[in-house]
């Protein structure tokens, strides 16, 4: 998130311009992190080795949760 930023600055881009951008891209990274623990579950489900199944919902449920903690810094930003 602050490396977005700091290229706007360096660029001269506005810092809302940024914060949309950031915003963006951690609305995708939260939206494949949704399709990996989905996956994850059904793998749970098909597979005998359940431990490697619980190990790629918990590495998706992180993935999920650590972006979402920015998101209202960002729509802060935003507004």
């Amino acid at each position: 998130m602050i490396l977005i930023m700091f290229l706007c600055a360096l660029l001269g881009v506005s810092i809302y311009v940024g914060a949309a951008i950031t915003l963006v891209i951690l609305s995708l990274v939260i939206i494949g992190a949704i399709i990996t623990l989905i996956i994850g579950l059904i793998l749970y489900s098909k597979i005998e080795k359940k431990i490697i199944a619980k190990i790629i919902c918990i590495i998706a449920l992180i993935a999920i949760i650590v972006p979402a903690a920015f998101i209202p810094t960002l729509v802060n930003i935003l507004f």
